[in-house]
């Protein structure tokens, strides 16, 4: 038989959690996943399978993406970090687009959020928030970085009492500052990050498309490749710029130089003229 032990508390108690929130919602009965149970062993226990690991800004994926955070080896031998997507994850429907919207526009979506660990964050995926499980009356997780730019968040008075332990306010985890709420308190504390920050968050092309009326004024946000192209456009711009004045400048200096050497040989033929005359 095989069994693995996990204690109560931390990573391994948020495990369980994740087992039983998906045994939950499960529509595979006991009976089938008994019979079945060599074959998903076998099928997760393979030498080689295909997965996707996302790379580039992995904080920011992190706002994007629910996977785990690895090391891998490129063909090259070079080690880089990275986050693994589950096994079901499809990329075809991950592909899509993205739009920054308020944060009290996205009230209605953030209400009717269902699935346990569903995140938005803000276009920098500094800010984050998570579905939680519902268990004493925690609905809701709310993330900001444990440092100094960010205790205006975790430090805010307002905040601490509208959140499930008003007592001891945001708690440390991992080097960011947590807090959970209610969906009454959540709902109010939307509110006052709309009022006091002017808070955004980014949801996906469906979600708005769902959700959000076509007429609010809305931010897309830019692709990496976009806002790359627009860099490197105005870097090419400022240089034109910069050799056109220096052309400019050159021309000049070469137009008085010609000047005063036209002056010079007039001053020259002027003096022996004068020479010449003094000498007859």
């Amino acid at each position: 038989d095989k069994y693995i032990d996990l204690t109560i508390s931390g990573e391994p108690g948020k495990k369980l959690n994740d087992v039983m929130a998906y045994s939950m919602g499960s529509n595979y009965d006991e009976k089938n996943i008994l019979e079945d149970w060599e074959y998903f062993c076998k099928a997760s226990n393979v030498n080689r399978k295909e997965v996707y690991i996302v790379t580039g800004n992995i904080l920011q994926g992190f706002g994007t993406y629910t996977g785990k955070l690895i090391s891998f080896t490129t063909k090259d031998g070079s080690i880089r970090k990275g986050i693994l997507m589950p096994e079901n994850f499809d990329p075809v429907k991950n592909r899509q687009s993205y739009v920054t919207v308020p944060i009290i526009k996205a009230w209605d979506y953030i209400s009717q959020i269902e699935q346990s660990n569903t995140r938005l964050t803000t276009s920098n995926g500094k800010v984050i928030i998570e579905k939680y499980y519902g268990w004493d009356d925690k609905d809701f997780a709310f993330y900001v970085p444990g440092n100094r730019l960010y205790q205006k968040f975790f430090k805010d008075e307002k905040i601490i009492k509208l959140c499930t332990n008003p007592r001891d306010g945001f708690e440390k985890k991992s080097g960011q500052m947590l807090a959970y709420f209610s969906l009454k308190n959540m709902k109010k504390l939307v509110a006052y990050l709309s009022e006091k920050f002017n808070l955004s968050v980014v949801v996906s092309q469906s979600v708005y498309d769902d959700y959000f009326d076509k007429k609010e004024n809305v931010i897309r946000t830019k692709t990496h490749l976009q806002e790359k192209a627009e860099k490197i456009y105005e870097k090419d711009k400022s240089k034109f710029e910069q050799r056109k004045n220096q052309k400019i400048t050159v021309k000049s200096v070469d137009s008085d130089k010609q000047k005063r050497i036209r002056i010079a040989k007039v001053k020259a033929k002027a003096k022996l003229k004068l020479l010449a005359l003094v000498k007859a």
